[in-house]
């Protein structure tokens, strides 16, 4: 019996082996992959798996680890060690991208094919380009028609049907559009190495198939869909968005809607683009089903999203072809590569460095400004956290502007590049420079850490003059060690961002000026800029596992604040408050994404009076500029019986960060957090 893993690497290898100039050999190994490889097919009407046994993934591992290491060994060195420190993660972000979708929707696989021959004779001497794109596109429809005979063998007349037809031309029907988003996201994921974290936005894309004489036909269809993009498993979530940035809807809105809510279903997510203009019936179904217990929703304020890419360089014509990859992060479709996790970078260190004298408290390493850590006033000390937040964002733009010039040569996109008009006009591919906008961004997490880091510093330090600066140190560098009073007075005393405190806000809105300022608009590796961000997702544990115990109240290895919002049972004035706080905040500085988590008590949105609550509070939020916002409604007393009795509450959904998981499958202290937080929400 032949080893066909064993026989496509041997291929694979001997194409490496040539020494090819990378599009050509990436394209070599697609081909390879798409005329040899097994073809799965399943009972489900759609087709999507192919045996690649990781082949393309392994490329793109090893190229990266050897143009890093091999040609920028001081760069690779800071990145590892910003990572290892909990100070900021700069990595060579191949993710957080898709095609543009409308255009291959239009086109189909041929029909992009035929426009890279078109765009070919028009620019002599950009062969290089052309010639893989149309290898792999020429490849991709003898595929589809090989995956159509699989398919017909196997019984399944539905799959093999659309395969056929896409074979040949752009979809016609519901089915077969559905059919090429499904293996178009599988294949760029596993074949082009390059992450797909966004579907576009489906109900615009599949309305002009949608027949509403069919209708039982089609919601049975697209609940298929839902159910084949549920069976992707994909990280945090996969993630499509619905309605537009100008407020319009479609009758196929409804239909996902509709036929999602009653899967129950928490993967994939769903962006809900927002403007005032949307209809307001829409609005509260979602309500009503986050209130359900389904809430693998985020809304996304679209005018004020639109305004945050216009400030750094994008045409307002562009701005409004809005798109949401991953969990928040804004930018224009088909024609921004925007690398929307270049880099997670803790705000909070910046005042651990303050107190270590520019050094990691635990470690010792030098990972800001060396300074003295010898203050006479907190002016004095905010002035140092300042310089130190500055120190760790240049070298986090450092690592990434470096970053950027190995892209194209890690892993230039041949799936994605043909549907950006940018890249066939320009004859480049997208990491080299082909897309219009070639950004990259920098998120920002542990503001509220670092907000009320600073405010216990002032109050125990240069107010009450409770303990110097440094015994306050010394304290930290040995966790709150018989300190415990001390600790609670820092966690529990003065002002805590996250309640509308005049100076406690004002104190995160200067700070996020500060980092929005520095990193919005400075030019990038790749003939872009950077863009900044504001949310934490799972990184805040990440780098609270590594990081020393904070002014805050933080013990060592605790997470750090999460996205925009209060510390963990600091919003104590209610969620009016909170979310004032966040408004203070200017979104349309913060073009990667700036998210508000709210958790409300179930009883606080019950009944009719409860739902017209809920929406005011979402048109409150947006009017007042929000960037996003997502929720959970929960019960403290339905939470702890989950976590006693976990096996009869496995369909228990919490939102987490950007995405949704089961109650059940948190850790205990997660699901502490989430406890404590619904505790504290009884109201709007």
């Amino acid at each position: 019996m032949v080893d066909k893993k064993a026989q496509l690497q041997a291929k694979a290898e001997a194409i490496v082996a040539l020494g090819l100039p990378i599009m050509e050999e990436k394209a070599r190994l697609i081909e390879l992959l798409l005329d040899e490889a097994d073809l799965l097919v399943d009972e489900s009407p759609f087709v999507t798996r192919l045996e690649h046994f990781d082949i393309l993934l392994e490329h793109r591992k090893a190229l990266r680890r050897s143009m890093i290491r091999e040609n920028a060994p001081e760069i690779r060195e800071l990145a590892v060690l910003l990572d290892h420190t909990g100070t900021a993660n700069p990595t060579v972000d191949h993710g957080h991208i898709g095609p543009d979708w409308d255009a291959l929707m239009a086109e189909g696989i041929p029909g992009v094919a035929e426009k890279l021959r078109r765009h070919k004779e028009k620019n002599p001497g950009c062969e290089d380009f052309y010639d893989p794109c149309i290898r792999v596109y020429e490849a991709l429809s003898r595929c589809f028609a090989r995956w159509s005979r699989v398919a017909r063998e196997a019984g399944n007349d539905f799959a093999a049907g659309n395969l056929l037809a896409l074979s040949r031309g752009a979809p016609q029907t519901l089915g077969q559009a559905m059919q090429l988003t499904v293996v178009f996201y599988r294949l760029q994921m596993d074949l082009d190495a390059t992450a797909v974290r966004s579907l576009g936005g489906l109900d615009h894309l599949y309305q002009p198939f949608y027949r509403p004489e069919e209708d039982s036909a089609q919601r049975a269809l697209t609940r298929e869909f839902l159910l084949t993009l549920n069976r992707q498993h994909a990280a945090a979530n996969l993630p499509f968005y619905l309605c537009d940035c100008e407020g319009n809807s479609w009758p196929f809105t409804w239909v996902i809607l509709e036929e999602y809510r009653a899967l129950g279903i928490y993967d994939p997510k769903l962006h809900i683009l927002y403007h005032p203009a949307l209809d307001k019936k829409l609005v509260d179904f979602v309500l009503d089903s986050i209130r359900e217990g389904k809430s693998s929703y985020v809304f996304i304020g679209t005018e004020v999203s639109r305004r945050a890419l216009e400030k750094i360089g994008v045409a307002p014509e562009d701005a409004r072809r809005l798109t949401v990859y991953g969990c928040y992060e804004v930018a224009a479709e088909g024609t921004e590569i925007p690398c929307t996790c270049g880099a997670y970078l803790n705000m909070a260190k910046a005042l651990e460095l303050t107190l270590g004298g520019g050094r990691d408290l635990l470690t010792g390493d030098l990972l800001g400004v060396e300074a003295a850590a010898d203050y006479a006033s907190f002016d004095a000390f905010l002035a140092g956290v300042r310089l130190q937040l500055d120190a760790i964002l240049q070298k986090a733009t450092q690592v990434l502007t470096v970053h950027d010039g190995y892209m194209h040569a890690i892993c230039p996109s041949l799936f994605m590049s043909p549907t950006y008009e940018s890249a066939l006009t320009a004859g480049r591919e997208l990491y080299a420079g082909g897309a219009k906008y070639n950004n990259t961004s920098i998120t920002g997490l542990g503001l509220a850490s670092l907000v009320d880091g600073l405010l216990a510093v002032k109050k125990v330090v240069f107010d009450r003059k409770l303990v110097t600066l440094e015994a306050l140190t010394q304290i930290l560098k040995q966790n709150w060690e018989g300190q415990e009073k001390l600790r609670l007075i820092c966690k529990n005393t003065g002002a805590k961002y996250g309640n509308n405190d005049p100076e406690a806000d004002s104190l995160a809105v200067s700070l996020v000026d500060q980092a929005a300022g520095f990193v919005n608009g400075r030019k990038n590796g790749r003939g872009g800029v950077f863009r900044w961000g504001q949310f934490s997702v799972n990184i805040r544990s990440t780098f609270g596992k590594v990081c020393a115990a904070s002014p805050d109240g933080r013990r060592a290895g605790e997470p750090f604040s999460k996205n925009a919002v209060a510390s963990i049972g600091q919003d104590k004035k209610g969620v009016t408050a909170l979310l004032a706080s966040v408004l203070k905040l200017d979104a349309s500085r913060i073009p990667d994404g700036c998210v508000a988590d709210v958790v409300l008590h179930s009883s606080a949105v019950k009944g009719d009076e409860g739902l017209l609550a809920f929406r005011g509070l979402l048109e409150t939020f947006m009017a007042g500029g929000g960037g996003s916002i997502h929720f959970n409604v929960l019960s403290p007393e339905v939470l702890l019986k989950a976590q006693e009795e976990p096996e009869k509450y496995k369909n228990l959904q919490i939102r987490l960060c950007g995405w949704n998981v089961r109650f059940v499958n948190l850790s205990r202290a997660e699901q502490d957090e989430f406890i404590l937080q619904a505790r504290q929400e009884n109201g709007l």
